[in-house]
């Protein structure tokens, strides 16, 4: 089409590039997952087990391996190696303990994700703490995004229920120690 308007050519391949990322955007598949548990353990104990990236594959499946990078700083950078799904930097954002974490997903290395982040709360209650997790991910092909988007958000799901649910075991159970 816009090669039939009588537009130069250096314009005419910024407007069709244009468009094109535009509805690119417009076709990304974004999947998001909200989950709550309660913990019975202070905003802290929960905060620095969950927080702790030495032990966070032996409660998280979908972390296969870990690597904070560079010295203490107040916002972490953390290399992951994703469960059948390549690696990134979890660059925090917001890490206020015992309270909220945000992080962005950079430095993508996946065949199916092209970035994602989450939040991450932790409220005191009576009765411990209760933790919500937010996880988004935003899939690499606009063609099968959508189609893929249920999929993922059930396997996502499913991974962060059952994350949570074995760190509040594991948390629960250490009561004692």
């Amino acid at each position: 089409m816009l090669s039939r308007i009588a537009i130069p050519k250096r314009l005419r391949a910024r407007v069709s590039r244009a468009f094109y990322e535009s509805e690119t955007i417009c076709r990304m598949a974004q999947v998001m997952v909200s989950e709550t548990i309660v913990i019975r353990a202070s905003p802290e104990r929960v905060w620095d087990y969950t927080q702790n990236y030495s032990i966070r594959s032996a409660w998280d499946r979908a972390i296969v391996s870990a690597e904070v990078l560079g010295g203490p700083t107040p916002v972490p950078r953390v290399r992951v190696t994703l469960r059948n799904a390549g690696q990134c930097t979890y660059q925090y954002k917001l890490f206020a303990r015992p309270r909220r974490t945000t992080l962005a997903m950079e430095d993508v290395k996946s065949w199916m994700f092209l970035g994602g982040g989450g939040s991450w709360a932790y409220d005191p209650e009576a009765d411990g703490t209760r933790w919500t997790q937010t996880n988004t991910v935003v899939l690499r092909s606009h063609l099968a995004g959508p189609f893929l988007a249920p999929v993922v958000r059930w396997q996502l799901r499913r991974m962060t229920r059952q994350g949570m649910r074995t760190a509040k075991r594991l948390i629960e159970g250490s009561e004692g120690a």
